[in-house]
């Protein structure tokens, strides 16, 4: 799983539909798009996803983007019963 956050510029995060045919090929099987006020966020997740690709994942969403961006790895999962 990888954690894009993108500034808040106020802009609505865009995403081409191109670019999914991409994501595949890196393993992606889930993407999701969270915002609050302030930082957009993707969300994707796929089980054959190396997160050591998380900037090609940026680059396939997002190739003309000037926003600034920080990456959040997972370094752990747990299931709470």
């Amino acid at each position: 799983m990888v954690v894009i956050l993108l500034d808040g510029d106020g802009s609505e995060v865009m995403l081409d539909a191109h670019a999914f045919d991409g994501l595949g090929e890196l393993g992606i099987t889930n993407v999701e798009l969270l915002r609050d006020d302030v930082t957009s966020a993707i969300v994707a997740d796929g089980w054959a996803f190396d997160a050591a690709d998380s900037h090609r994942v940026v680059s396939t969403l997002l190739p003309t983007s000037s926003r600034d961006v920080s990456i959040l790895y997972s370094v752990g999962r747990m299931s709470v019963n």
